[in-house]
C-alpha cells in the first residue's frame, strides 16, 4: 500500500514539480513519511534528486540555446540593432543609506534583456548587487527594471538619430539613480563605408 502511494506521489511531482517548503522528499506528507521503510524514503531521496538533475539539466540547455540565438543575432546586427550605455554618477540605496555606484559600460541588443550587476563603494569596499537592473532595448526606447515582471520601470526614449548622436538622462529606481548615456554601436559595415569615404 505504501509503494503505491510512493508511486503515486511520484508521478503528481512529475507533472507539478517539487514542493520547496515541504520536510520531506516529493512532497510527502509526515504521516506517509513515518509509515514507510528505510529502504522506501531511501527511494524517495533518489527520485527526488533524479527529478532535481533533470531540471538542472533542462535549465542548463535552455539557457544554452537562448545564449547561442543571441550571440547568432548579434553577430548578424545591423545599424540601429546595438545601443552602448555607460551608467555613471550613481547612488545605490541600501536601507536609509546611499553609496556610490561604479561606472559601468554594457552593450544592449535590440529585442533582449540585460541583467546588469552594479559594483557600490561602502566605506573602502567594493561590494556587488547582483542583477541589479534588468535592461531591455526595443530600438526607440530602454527599460530600466529591478525585475522582469517590474511595473512602470523607468525609460530613456529617443529615435534612431538621437541614439545615433548619443542620448544623456537620469533614471531612478527604488535603489539605484544614476546618469545614463547611450549610443547607438556601429556595425563594421558602416565602420569600413566610412574610412574609405574619408
Amino acid at each position: 500500500m505504501v509503494y503505491r502511494k510512493l508511486g503515486l506521489l511520484i508521478g503528481w511531482v512529475g507533472v507539478f514539480g517539487l514542493q520547496a517548503c515541504a520536510s520531506y522528499p516529493l512532497g510527502i506528507d509526515k504521516d506517509t513519511w513515518e509509515r514507510m521503510t528505510p529502504a522506501e524514503q531511501h527511494q524517495a531521496y533518489q527520485k527526488q534528486a533524479q527529478l532535481r538533475a533533470e531540471r538542472e539539466e533542462r535549465q542548463r540547455q535552455h539557457e544554452a540555446e537562448l545564449a547561442r540565438q543571441k550571440q547568432q543575432a548579434m553577430d548578424h546586427a545591423g545599424f540601429g540593432d546595438k545601443l552602448q550605455c555607460v551608467i555613471r554618477e550613481g547612488q545605490m540605496t541600501m536601507g536609509k543609506e546611499q553609496y556610490p555606484i561604479t561606472p559601468k559600460g554594457f552593450v544592449l541588443l535590440r529585442g533582449y534583456e540585460e541583467v546588469i550587476d552594479l559594483d557600490y563603494q561602502r566605506k573602502r569596499a567594493i561590494y556587488t548587487a547582483q542583477s541589479a537592473l534588468i535592461v531591455r532595448f526595443d530600438g526607440m526606447q530602454v527599460s530600466f527594471c529591478e525585475t522582469s515582471y517590474s511595473r512602470n520601470c523607468p525609460v530613456l526614449v529617443a529615435t534612431t538619430r538621437e541614439f545615433s548622436r548619443g542620448v544623456t538622462g537620469m533614471i531612478q529606481t527604488s535603489q539605484f539613480s544614476a546618469q545614463i548615456s547611450c549610443e547607438l554601436q556601429a556595425d563594421q559595415r558602416s565602420i569600413r563605408d566610412r574610412y574609405y569615404r574619408q
